[in-house]
């Protein structure tokens, strides 16, 4: 079925920019690392409204959320009216950020006139928020006219600040912003990206995710495990990125348990809202590649958590560039999981410490386990073209197109190893 509009990725020549950025000639001369300016910690609001107060002349702030977290944004509107802030509230982001969503919000951002806008909630609330910016800033784009590497222009009339309530997107240290496109029919997801859109400020506070259900901590938990694998892997990858990599791996492995057994664990809790924000910084400035251009396709099409779409596609993705690339060899002796320097083995080990992690953590291990055999048959050939197109497939590190996710998606269905 073809698309009725066109995004970036379908331009011929940001396609081939994208896969000629990733080579080691390139990285080798130049590389970007985006951050925002990062508070971590139960005063993170506090030395954020200080900031902000200063910056923001008119103290006029859109605070955004969803329904759920609308509930229990009492207390964070209470502080920023203690800096004598104008506050107001839209609580009616959606889940997988659709497009007519977008629309709305930033309507009502244009209406209301803010110098700062705040995302308060998890992955799709922060990725709405950088989407409404945009249209906020840039009255006259279409989303659709988001291209990389060319200037937006933002920050004339407002900055944003994140606070995540899930450990998990990392959204708000991204220039990643992963919406629906709810105008094609089936909807498809959408990545794009800009340096612009990372948020000034990320405030990292554990006391936002104390009440999140444990099999929200365990899907969201696997996005970060995937984000900070596929961060290390990847050929954009840095020094930076896989120092934050293995970090982020080493909080996931020691504290996801815990955190998915109590949500009352404060330590499990912050340390793993601490690894998803490093997880996030990694797989931002070292891009997302083959796990999430075949979860984007899964999760959309089957309904299926972003967390737990990426995730179960991940061993599979270590083996599948394993023939290419001996990141995952190198990973695992980073991770002190094993010492051997035979070109295949450490990748199996970690294939091996990922498979037992997601058994310990109630995690999926093959796609059937998330979606019944004839679904998964009758959306079959949507699956595979739709992941082919992700522009996240076209920075896989061992390339794949059309015919190869096929294989590769039956593979992780009926869970076989790749052996190809």
């Amino acid at each position: 079925m073809t698309r009725i509009k066109k995004w970036w990725f379908d331009d011929p020549e940001n396609r081939v920019m994208l896969l000629g950025g990733g080579a080691s000639s390139y990285r080798g001369l130049m590389s970007l690392f985006m951050a925002p300016r990062t508070i971590i910690g139960s005063w993170a609001l506090q030395i954020f409204l200080k900031n902000a107060a200063e910056i923001c002349t008119r103290r006029k702030a859109l605070i955004i959320t969803d329904e759920v977290m609308a509930e229990k944004a009492g207390e964070v509107i209470s502080m920023f009216e203690r800096f004598e802030f104008e506050v107001k509230l839209w609580g009616k982001v959606l889940p997988e950020a659709p497009l007519s969503n977008i629309k709305e919000g930033a309507e009502l951002a244009l209406d209301y006139n803010p110098d700062l806008l705040v995302a308060f909630g998890g992955g799709s609330v922060l990725d709405t928020v950088k989407a409404i910016w945009i249209l906020y800033e840039k009255e006259e784009m279409e989303l659709t006219g988001v291209y990389p590497l060319e200037p937006l222009g933002l920050r004339k009339k407002a900055i944003t600040a994140a606070i995540p309530t899930t450990s998990g997107t990392g959204s708000e240290s991204t220039m990643a912003v992963v919406l629906t496109d709810d105008e094609e029919d089936p909807p498809v997801k959408v990545s794009l990206m800009h340096p612009e859109v990372v948020p000034d400020f990320a405030l990292i506070d554990s006391r936002y995710v104390l009440g999140m259900p444990s099999h929200l901590a365990m899907a969201t938990g696997l996005d970060a495990l995937t984000h900070a694998t596929e961060g290390y892997v990847s050929t954009w990858s840095s020094e930076y990125t896989e120092s934050l990599s293995v970090r982020a791996i080493r909080h996931i492995f020691d504290y996801l348990p815990r955190s998915i057994k109590s949500g009352k664990d404060r330590e499990a809790r912050y340390k793993m809202h601490v690894a998803s924000n490093l997880a996030g910084l990694s797989f931002s400035n070292a891009v997302p590649h083959l796990a999430h251009g075949a979860g984007h396709a899964f999760g959309k099409l089957f309904d299926v958590h972003h967390g737990l779409a990426v995730g179960v596609f991940l061993p599979y993705t270590l083996q599948y560039h394993s023939a290419v690339t001996e990141k995952g060899d190198r990973l695992a002796r980073e991770l002190g999981l094993t010492e051997e320097t035979a070109r295949g083995k450490g990748t199996a080990a970690l294939v091996e410490r990922y498979r037992n992690f997601f058994r310990e953590v109630g995690g999926p291990l093959a796609g059937k386990e998330l979606v019944a055999e004839e679904e998964f048959k009758d959306k079959f050939d949507d699956l595979a073209r739709i992941a082919s197109e992700d522009p996240a497939s076209l920075v896989s590190v061992r390339p794949i197109n059309e015919a190869g996710y096929r294989r590769f998606m039956e593979h992780v269905f009926y869970g076989k190893d790749i052996d190809f």
